[in-house]
C-alpha cells in the first residue's frame, strides 16, 4: 500500500493535548458503536503507530508517553475522523506533531533530532511502512523461536533497557559474556527475519 505524503510542515499546528477528566477514558455518552469502530482501528494500528514513534523518539519511555497522549487525542478528535480514510496515517500525522511538542518541551533537557531531519525520518519510514510491518511481525515470530534465557536477555535489554553491566550482575555473567550473547542474538534473529521474508513469511 502506498501512502500519500503526511502533513508535516513546520507551519502545521501543534496539538492541544491537555489532559482533563474528560479526556482520560470515554464518556457515558459516547456512542457504543463509535467507540467500539474506534478500539478496532486502534487496536488494528498500534504496532505500526508504536514503531512510528518509536523512530522518532528512540527512548522507550519517551516513545511511551507520547504513545499515551497520542491515544487520548485520537479519541477525542475521533469525531473529525473521515471514515474512507486511512486512520493508520491519520494516527502518525497526530502523533508526529505531538512528538514535536513533546521534543519542544525537553528541547532544553536532551539533544534531539533537528526538526528537518526528524520530517525525512518520519517520511522515510511511513513510505515503508508495509515492509516494516513485514520484518516486525517476522522479528516477533523469531523472538518466540529463541530459548527462553536468550529471550530474557533480548528483553531485559532492548524492552526494559536494562544495562549489560546490569545483567550481567543479575545473571551473575561476566560482562564480556553478555555482549558475545546480544551480538550472537542479534546475528541469530536477522539471520531468522530475512529467512521468513525471503520465504514469504512462512516458517
Amino acid at each position: 500500500m502506498d501512502y500519500p505524503p503526511l502533513n508535516m510542515s513546520d507551519d502545521s499546528p501543534l496539538p492541544s493535548t491537555e489532559v482533563t477528566p474528560e479526556s482520560t477514558a470515554p464518556s457515558a455518552s459516547a456512542d457504543p458503536l463509535q467507540l467500539e469502530r474506534f478500539v478496532q482501528l486502534y487496536a488494528a494500528s498500534h504496532a505500526r503507530l508504536h514503531g512510528f514513534i518509536l523512530t522518532l523518539l528512540p527512548q522507550h519511555d519517551d516513545a511511551q508517553e507520547v504513545l499515551q497522549e497520542t491515544s487520548l487525542v485520537l479519541w477525542r478528535r475521533f469525531g473529525d475522523f473521515d471514515p474512507s480514510a486511512d486512520f493508520t496515517r491519520w494516527a502518525c500525522g497526530i502523533a508526529f506533531n505531538i512528538v514535536r511538542k513533546f521534543r519542544r518541551e525537553r528541547m532544553r533537557e536532551r539533544l534531539f533530532f533537528s526538526e528537518s531531519l526528524m520530517r525525512d525520518i518520519a517520511q522515510t519510514r511511513h513510505e515503508h511502512a508495509d515492509y516494516l510491518e513485514e520484518r516486525r511481525q517476522a522479528l516477533s515470530d523469531c523472538l518466540q523461536k529463541l530459548r527462553d534465557v536468550d529471550r530474557r536477555i533480548i528483553d531485559a535489554y532492548y524492552t526494559q533497557g536494562i544495562t549489560a553491566v546490569r545483567i550481567a550482575e543479575q545473571t551473575n555473567r561476566p560482562v564480556n559474556t553478555v555482549y558475545k550473547a546480544l551480538q550472537r542474538i542479534r546475528l541469530a534473529l536477522m539471520q531468522c527475519v530475512d529467512h521468513r521474508l525471503a520465504a514469504g513469511g512462512t516458517p
